[in-house]
């Protein structure tokens, strides 16, 4: 019980933190939207934590999020949490996994870091897209994502663009480089429930919505130790390494182009 409290204390005073600290970005104009990403970080915090109070028994609730692995959520996996990605990304050791439909958020960011993360012995580095010709080019499962999507923010064919733009510029990065160590790019030939990013013992991942841009849909950071991360870090294997679900770029796609 004495842990159960001091966890809450915990969960507050972080979440307090949280929400002063956003208060105080705000009086920044170029880290205005930032701030108001952390208020709502930290005002997420606190109904999670009524919910939890009012709903059930409080301690099985709070065992649930310990066992869970979730600590902590956001609106929108747009730009208002961009930081967050950045930062662990910057500061990862052992391991950067991807699974997204196209891809294009990560390459415009981090793409001036794929030749480096290629030629790193220490860094795994896995990156799962759909597969634009899965199950067929004209029906492909991209292609039904860009039908879900705004049609006012998002054209058909955009996501075969964006993924076959994605593998080319992963070969133009390698290229050259004459032993890829550990950065892999695979297309995923199943149905991509939700979109994730594994940075060692963290992963911040998000769900799909229907007629939702993907930036707009909440997102969750979950941590190792958890039920969650298990969960999503097998569903990452068992694609990646099944060659019924995944296949590698290298040879494979618009390999007439090579």
């Amino acid at each position: 019980m004495k842990l159960l409290r001091r966890g809450v204390i915990v969960w507050l005073a972080i979440h307090t933190c949280l929400f002063f600290l956003g208060l105080w970005l705000l009086m920044f104009k170029c880290l205005h939207d930032l701030g108001i990403g952390i208020i709502a970080s930290a005002v997420v915090g606190y109904f999670l934590l009524l919910y939890i109070a009012f709903s059930e028994s409080f301690s099985e609730k709070i065992s649930m999020l310990i066992t869970l692995g979730l600590h902590q959520a956001f609106t929108q996996r747009g730009p208002k949490i961009e930081p967050s990605y950045e930062n662990r990304i910057a500061s990862a050791k052992t391991r950067i996994w991807v699974m997204a439909c196209r891809g294009g958020k990560f390459k415009r960011h981090f793409g001036n870091q794929f030749s480096e993360w290629a030629q790193n012995e220490k860094l795994d580095v896995r990156i799962l897209l759909s597969d634009p010709e899965f199950p067929t080019v004209d029906n492909s499962v991209s292609y039904l994502r860009d039908l879900e999507e705004p049609r006012n923010s998002h054209s058909p064919g955009r996501s075969k663009e964006d993924i076959e733009a994605f593998v080319s510029f992963y070969k133009n990065s390698i290229s050259g480089i004459a032993e890829i160590k550990k950065f892999k790019l695979k297309l995923a030939r199943c149905m991509p429930a939700f979109t994730m990013v594994l940075i060692d013992k963290e992963i911040i991942w998000g769900p799909y919505f229907v007629n939702v841009e993907s930036s707009e849909t909440p997102s969750f950071l979950i941590k190792q130790g958890g039920e969650l991360y298990d969960d999503f870090e097998k569903q990452f294997i068992e694609i990646w390494e099944s060659p019924s679900y995944s296949r590698d770029v290298l040879g494979s796609l618009n390999a007439s182009e090579d």
